[in-house]
Parts: structure tokens; C-alpha cells; sequence
């Protein structure tokens, strides 16, 4: 799996980890937020990886669509 791929992949992983937060009613924190995409990055060997502001903002037009 090439890096893109990889990114792309988390992007997934986190649409889909705050869809099913909302939908369980859970509040997430920055702190929450930040660790759960660095343990998918990880898992998915994409390292190294540090959530920034550019790729939050990124997701949340994303999740726009």
C-alpha cells in the first residue's frame, strides 16, 4: 500500500470513528481525537504520523462532501 493509500485509508478510519461516536453520543476531546488517528496510523504502518492542523482540515472537508 503506497502512502497515498495509506492516508486516504486513515481518512476512512476517522470518518468512520466519528460517525460512530456521534451516533453513540459520545463526545470526543482534541486529545481523544488525536491519539485514535495516531493508533490507525500505526496500525496501518503509516510512520511516521502527527495529526496537524492541515490534516484536520483536510478530514473536515471530507466530511463536508
Amino acid at each position: 500500500m503506497s502512502i497515498r493509500e495509506k492516508e486516504e485509508k486513515l481518512d476512512e478510519l476517522m470518518i468512520d470513528f466519528l460517525q460512530r461516536c456521534s451516533s453513540n453520543q459520545i463526545e470526543l476531546d482534541d486529545r481523544l481525537f488525536k491519539a485514535q488517528a495516531c493508533l490507525y496510523a500505526s496500525q496501518i504502518g503509516l510512520k511516521p504520523f502527527e495529526p496537524s492542523s492541515d490534516w484536520l482540515n483536510v478530514l473536515e472537508s471530507k466530511m463536508a462532501e
